[in-house]
């Protein structure tokens, strides 16, 4: 229920997005409509315990709102105000990283990564390096995954570094081989970032 919740938060998110559209957004909708996590994975006992919160009350309830600003930051620059969640998604990192919540935080650093890659190419890539190494720490394989493709497509494509982008591409087929499921929509933004 918890898995549940978390994605309704993140589809009211981008609902309260839409409801306030502009021009910008309405092109965005049907990208971060498919962004949207997977309600799937809400059946993987694996990933089950990714999202569990702490059992103190205190920081439940910061991790919960931590959790919300997080949905409400990465509702507004799925839509395409990238750049104006980029400066408050960075302090919500550092708020997640003092809250010590490792699965928050590795969410929290893979959102980052996602809004910083177009403006920032190179600062993404120590993101999405970090977000590798908690993602794998807690074993959320899919996050794990997602971060090791966007560091081929940053490594290898962007910086021209290729066999860094391979020894990425390696990682990510060992992480994908565990059984995560690849879904086209995760990587829209980065995608679109190259085109």
């Amino acid at each position: 229920m918890g898995c549940l919740d978390q994605r309704a938060v993140r589809l009211g998110a981008l609902v309260e997005t839409f409801a306030h559209a502009d021009a910008k957004i309405v092109r965005k909708s049907v990208a971060a409509t498919l962004a949207l996590p997977a309600l799937d994975s809400c059946a993987d006992a694996r990933t089950l315990k990714n999202i569990t919160l702490p059992s103190d009350p205190a920081l439940r309830e910061k991790v919960q709102s931590l959790r919300d600003r997080l949905a409400t930051l990465w509702a507004t620059a799925a839509s395409g105000h990238d750049w104006q969640a980029l400066k408050p998604m960075g302090a919500l990192v550092d708020e997640a990283r003092a809250a010590g919540h490792d699965p928050l935080l590795a969410e929290a650093l893979i959102v980052y990564a996602r809004i910083r890659s177009p403006f920032d190419p190179e600062g993404a890539e120590a993101v999405y390096e970090e977000a590798f190494k908690r993602g794998e720490a807690i074993h959320n394989d899919e996050l794990a995954a997602e971060a090791a493709i966007q560091l081929i497509t940053i490594t290898g494509a962007v910086n021209h570094h290729f066999d860094t982008g391979e020894r990425w591409a390696r990682v990510a087929d060992t992480t994908v081989e565990r059984g995560v499921p690849l879904r086209e929509p995760g990587n829209t933004v980065q995608r679109e970032t190259i085109q």
